[in-house]
C-alpha cells in the first residue's frame, strides 16, 4: 500500500514541483508551491464542486427536517424513518460529504508530506526520466521568506485565509442573534485561534500552501455556488 501511494501518488506530485520549479517558476520554490495548489485544485475540482453541491442541498433541506423533527416529536423511530424517505426523494445521503471529504485526504497528506518533509533531502531519486534532476531546492518565496521555517507574516495569513474560507463554507442563520449564530461565531474564532498557533510549528512551504489552497477554495466555492444556485429545492 506504500509504496502503491509512493508512484501514485506521492512521486507524480514530486514530479510535478519539480517541472514547475525549473520551469515556470523561475527557481522560486514558493511561485511553485503556490502553482502546484492551484494545479492540484483544478485536478480535485470535479469533486468539490460535488461536495458543494451536495452541502446546498442539505442546507436546502435543513427546514424539511425541522418541519418532520417538529411532526414526530417525541417518536425517534417515526423521525428516523421520515428523515430517510426525504433522503431518498432528494437523492441525497448524509454520508455524501464525509466521502469526497476523505478522496481528497491522500493527495493533501501527499502535498503536507512533500512541503514539510520532502525538499529538504534529496529528491533526485523521486525523479521521472526526462525530468531534470534537482538535488535540492532554493527554498524562498521571491527570495525573502525561508520556506523550511515558520515566519510571521505566513502564519499570519494563513490564519486569515483558513477564517475566510471556514465563513463562507459555514451556513449562515436567518438571525445572527440566535444561539446558533453564536456557536457558528465562536467556532470561526477557535478555527482561526488553532491555525494560528499550530502554523507556527510548520515550515513556511506548507503555510504557503494552506494559503494557496485555501484562497483558491475560496474561489472555487463562489463559482460552484453560482453554477448550482438554479437547483433549489421545490
Amino acid at each position: 500500500m506504500t509504496q502503491l501511494y509512493q508512484e501514485i501518488i506521492y512521486r507524480p506530485l514530486a514530479n510535478a514541483l519539480v517541472v514547475l520549479y525549473q520551469t515556470v517558476a523561475g527557481g522560486d520554490l514558493g511561485v511553485a508551491i503556490i502553482l502546484l495548489t492551484v494545479l492540484v485544485r483544478l485536478v480535485l475540482y470535479p469533486v468539490f464542486k460535488k461536495s458543494i453541491e451536495h452541502n446546498l442541498r442539505m442546507q436546502e433541506l435543513q427546514p424539511k427536517l425541522k418541519e418532520l423533527k417538529n411532526q414526530h416529536k417525541g417518536d425517534k423511530e417515526k423521525e428516523v424513518a421520515a428523515t430517510l424517505e426525504l433522503f431518498r426523494e432528494h437523492k441525497t445521503n448524509p454520508f455524501t460529504l464525509m466521502f469526497f471529504t476523505f478522496a481528497q485526504l491522500p493527495i493533501l497528506i501527499a502535498l503536507y508530506q512533500l512541503f514539510s518533509g520532502g525538499l529538504r533531502g534529496d529528491i533526485a531519486p523521486l525523479l521521472y526520466p526526462g525530468v531534470p534532476h534537482l538535488t535540492e531546492f532554493s527554498a524562498t518565496l521571491f527570495g525573502l521568506i525561508n520556506l523550511h521555517e515558520p515566519n510571521t507574516m505566513v502564519v499570519v495569513l494563513v490564519a486569515a485565509a483558513q477564517f475566510v474560507q471556514a465563513a463562507l463554507a459555514t451556513p449562515k442563520t436567518a438571525d445572527q442573534k440566535t444561539r446558533r449564530a453564536a456557536y457558528r461565531n465562536a467556532a470561526l474564532v477557535a478555527v482561526v485561534i488553532g491555525v494560528f498557533f499550530v502554523a507556527y510549528r510548520i515550515p513556511s512551504a506548507v503555510g504557503l500552501y494552506l494559503i494557496a489552497s485555501a484562497l483558491f477554495s475560496v474561489a472555487q466555492q463562489q463559482a460552484a455556488h453560482r453554477t448550482t444556485s438554479h437547483g433549489k429545492l421545490a
